[in-house]
């Protein structure tokens, strides 16, 4: 089984596997490609994080969505950034009752 190997490898358990596809699924459906920001700045005490705030900021993104805490923990916020988990609920059709 390939992907089970291809897991192994990047030591991704079945459900982590799982969530990422799900998380490609919906990013392939509910996001745009658009240009670079011409002008970064400064907005985060990790500098690395500027350009992605500077990319949500001059497109109007509604979420930065990642699991990097300096983005998680920065303080202004404008947008929001979530986790992918917390992302996938906030998309339409998504369901918030358990499967057993």
């Amino acid at each position: 089984m390939r992907s089970s190997s291809q897991c192994k490898k990047c030591a991704l358990s079945a459900s982590a596997a799982a969530d990422l596809i799900l998380m490609k699924v919906v990013v392939d459906a509910n996001a745009d490609l658009v240009p670079d920001p011409s002008e970064i700045g400064t907005h985060n005490r990790e500098s690395e994080d500027d350009y992605l705030i500077a990319l949500a900021r001059m497109h109007d993104a509604e979420f930065i969505v990642s699991g990097d805490r300096d983005l998680l923990e920065w303080e202004e916020q404008r947008p929001p950034v979530v986790t992918p988990v917390v992302f996938t609920t906030l998309m339409p059709g998504h369901s918030t009752s358990e499967t057993g």
